[in-house]
């Protein structure tokens, strides 16, 4: 049945916030996907020197955590104020095809970056609404065959779901074929 609207927002809220917070630092993740995200319920004992009635209200609601950065890409060096880094040798791609954004597939879409986990992001959002991957496949080779199909782009429509035009747009807009026509990052996304 999937989930409403307002339900999958407030589940994936914290982890937008994550990772939209690593993109304003110069970080993008590359390969999120549902088991890289992990909800963590509320503290069943206040902290020192907190009563039940202090601190935040959102403390009292599951948080979602972001997990594997261990892919993750630092898209410039003086994002985090480190020196020159050594390039990356090979060709070798690790991310989940079940989410992958279609330049992951395919260079001449474009360069990675902030946009290409908007675009995963998306998926998982849509998923979260369906309560089903956007795209079934068995290999690599269909979800890049549903990832870089310019004419059926995993929208909530698509998918057939009933939202307002202004969700569809945004959901379009993120999960685009090229990425200078998504959202720059996650903060802008959300």
């Amino acid at each position: 049945m999937g989930r409403s609207l307002d339900e999958m927002m407030a589940l994936l809220d914290s982890g937008a916030e994550a990772v939209a917070y690593a993109h304003t630092q110069g970080v993008i993740h590359r390969d999120l996907n549902p088991g890289n995200f992990f909800i963590v319920k509320p503290q069943a004992v206040p902290r020192a020197g907190e009563g039940p009635m202090s601190g935040s209200p959102d403390r009292n609601k599951p948080r979602l955590k972001i997990l594997d950065f261990g892919v993750a890409k630092v898209v410039s060096d003086h994002a985090m104020e480190l020196g020159p880094r050594a390039q990356t040798m090979g060709f070798i791609r690790i991310f989940s095809p079940a989410y992958g954004a279609p330049e992951q597939f395919q260079d001449s879409i474009g360069k990675m970056g902030p946009w290409t986990d908007v675009y995963t992001f998306a998926m998982i959002a849509l998923e979260a609404l369906c309560d089903a991957q956007p795209y079934e496949g068995t290999n690599i080779g269909e979800y890049a065959a549903h990832a870089l199909n310019p004419k059926v782009r995993p929208t909530p429509r698509t998918l057939g779901l009933t939202v307002s035009d202004e969700i569809e747009q945004v959901f379009a807009r993120a999960l685009a074929l090229m990425p200078g026509d998504r959202f720059n990052d996650l903060g802008e996304f959300w």
